[in-house]
This record gives C-alpha cells, sequence and structure tokens, in this order.
C-alpha cells in the first residue's frame, strides 16, 4: 500500500457558515482552502499554532496577505471509540475554522494537503 503524499477535495459550505472538519487521511504539513465563491484562500502550515493562517483576501478587501491567529485552521488527529464488536478508527485532517473573510455561507471550497 502506497502513502498519499498530496489529497484534494471541495464542500459547498452550508447555508450559515460553521467550522468544518476536514477528513484528509494524514495529518498534513501544509494545507490550502480556496473559497471560489469570493476568490479568497487561506494557508496554514505545521510551523504555525492551531487556528492561525495566512490569509489572502484576494480581491476582496485588498491583495495584502495576513497572519490570522483565531478561527484559521487546526489539524486535528482524533480517534473514535469503538464497540467490542468494532475496531477504533482515526481521523486525520483539519478543522476550517470560523474566520469571516474566508469562511461564508453557501460558499463553493476547493483545498490541497501536502503530507
Amino acid at each position: 500500500m502506497s502513502e498519499k503524499f498530496i489529497a484534494t477535495g471541495g464542500f459547498t459550505q452550508a447555508t450559515t457558515a460553521i467550522a468544518v472538519n476536514i477528513e484528509i487521511g494524514f495529518k498534513p504539513k501544509c494545507f490550502r482552502i480556496f473559497n471560489e465563491t469570493l476568490g479568497v484562500y487561506e494557508e496554514w502550515n505545521d510551523q504555525m499554532a492551531d487556528a492561525e493562517g495566512i490569509l489572502n483576501p484576494g480581491s476582496v478587501a485588498s491583495t495584502v496577505s495576513k497572519l490570522i491567529t483565531s478561527n484559521g485552521i487546526t489539524p486535528i488527529l482524533t480517534e473514535s471509540t469503538s464497540s467490542p464488536h468494532t475496531a477504533p478508527s482515526t481521523i486525520e485532517g483539519v478543522t476550517f475554522g470560523l474566520d469571516t473573510t474566508v469562511n461564508t455561507a453557501s460558499d463553493v471550497y476547493t483545498w490541497v494537503a501536502f503530507r
């Protein structure tokens, strides 16, 4: 079985913006999420603190990137509880936080993660 080093995906946000757990299959060293509706993206790497992100607002307010220190991206590694008849499962990925510059209701998102 070969190891995955890159993963991609996408989703449409709910009608109310919520934090989203994105299951990747590994804990990423770098994660970038694009809001295709607004033309903005947020990026996180493993040298950053949890809930941080570099925000590139594109044409929304300015073209200057900035560090966000809350409501950004947080890596997740959780193990679900198991019953006597099933083995525990591990979920690896990120939580896409509620920074309102990039996470808005009903928008379309694509993402890429690197191991």
